[in-house]
């Protein structure tokens, strides 16, 4: 936590959050209402929109993923089931298709992730374009699996203890977790609305059908563009932007889980792995 956000309290930042909500309509914008409600309470105008951005998220008023379940997700006692949950949010993708992605499917130059074998079959495969939060979250899991899952990880992206080598149930106990598997697709979903991401892109990103349009008319070039990866980099910093706030409500940045660097999650598990032995 920082030495600013030591100086407020949760009343104090409950106060403040409520003046802005509570002002906003007399201001030209929402940010001068911030600027105006930061300066009385010594805060920076960034740290109080951040508060707010989090009580919207948590209240349910944004889309985003509350900080309640971005905890209970970092909670999960197995690190790869932790990156697969957050992969499916990030994605919007189907739990069986992600399930069952393999090493080769990925290319972290071109940031794709290969689905060669969707709902449908093979004459449905497609492309997921990687923001850079997926990019992170499949490094991790990759590294974590080395450790936890050496045979297995040399094939699949969640590897896991199985007949099949990968993560193969994709619940969990709701108190737990919240939502998983379709409930995720959902939320990214309503998230990408909520950002404004155009529908159509939507429909892309998701692999949904599109009504009206023949298949070949949207070609995989356009898929791959840079345009609908810059949708699919919004989407992901939405959905983190809540998650990123701590409970306390400072900006967790860098060491919150989402964005822990994968050695330093590999260091952590080698040395509890040392301890048990």
């Amino acid at each position: 936590m920082s030495k600013t956000t030591n100086k407020f309290s949760s009343e104090v930042r409950a106060r403040a959050v409520r003046l802005v909500l509570d002002n906003e309509a007399q201001h030209l914008s929402r940010w001068q209402a911030v600027m105006s409600i930061a300066a009385k309470i010594g805060c920076t105008p960034q740290t109080l929109n951040d508060w707010v951005k989090k009580a919207e998220v948590d209240s349910g008023r944004r889309a985003g993923i509350p900080a309640e379940m971005a905890e209970k997700m970092k909670a999960l006692k197995n690190p790869i089931r932790r990156e697969f949950h957050l992969f499916l949010l990030l994605s919007g993708h189907r739990p069986d298709a992600i399930k069952r992605a393999r090493v080769e499917h990925v290319d972290f130059r071109t940031r794709i992730l290969h689905v060669p074998k969707p709902k449908g079959g093979e004459a449905k495969a497609f492309d997921i374009p990687l923001s850079r939060a997926m990019v992170l979250c499949l490094i991790r899991g990759l590294r974590i699996g080395r450790v936890m899952y050496p045979a297995q990880s040399r094939e699949w992206l969640f590897p896991a203890e199985s007949e099949s080598s990968h993560i193969t149930e994709r619940k969990e106990k709701r108190h737990d977790l919240p939502k998983w598997g379709n409930d995720l697709r959902q939320t990214y979903r309503t998230v990408a609305q909520a950002a404004g991401i155009p529908e159509l892109a939507v429909h892309l990103l998701m692999n949904h059908s599109i009504p009206g349009v023949n298949a070949g008319d949207i070609t995989r070039n356009k898929l791959l563009s840079d345009h609908l990866r810059l949708q699919q980099e919004a989407i992901s910093r939405r959905i983190l932007e809540a998650a990123v706030t701590s409970p306390n409500g400072s900006n967790a940045g860098q060491s919150h889980w989402c964005a822990i660097p994968s050695r330093r999650i590999v260091a952590d598990l080698t040395e509890a792995s040392r301890a048990a032995n």
